[in-house]
């Protein structure tokens, strides 16, 4: 299977997991689905850059994803602070989906160039 099938897999898994009742039942399950995501994005990276580049590339890989990890909860909390905390669940519902949507059409709609299987 290629790279981009996985990760989609492991996107629609997590995206699943954190919009159902087991992203409050059992926390862990999301961040376990997304944790499969890192490995196929660093498969990837790896796969399509010279050898000498891989370094950087995977330290602005780490440096955009921590990011996340840090301005998601100061952004959902500004957020909830003057939209209410129910807008925080909608915009996150809205950036999943978006995400899937563009995931989906690139599974079915476009090829990857040249990644191996």
């Amino acid at each position: 299977m290629a790279y981009w099938k996985r990760n989609l897999a492991f996107t629609w898994c997590a995206q699943v997991l954190s919009l159902s009742g087991f992203g409050f039942v059992i926390p862990f399950l999301p961040t376990f689905a997304i944790g499969g995501v890192e490995p196929n994005v660093q498969s990837a990276l790896s796969a399509k850059t010279e050898r000498d580049r891989r370094g950087l590339l995977f330290g602005i890989q780490t440096l955009v994803g921590n990011a996340g990890w840090v301005f998601g909860p100061l952004v959902g909390g500004w957020i909830s602070l003057h939209f209410g905390i129910g807008s925080v669940f909608s915009m996150t519902a809205a950036v999943l989906g978006v995400t899937m949507a563009i995931g989906t059409y690139r599974y079915w709609y476009t090829q990857p160039k040249s990644l191996p299987s």
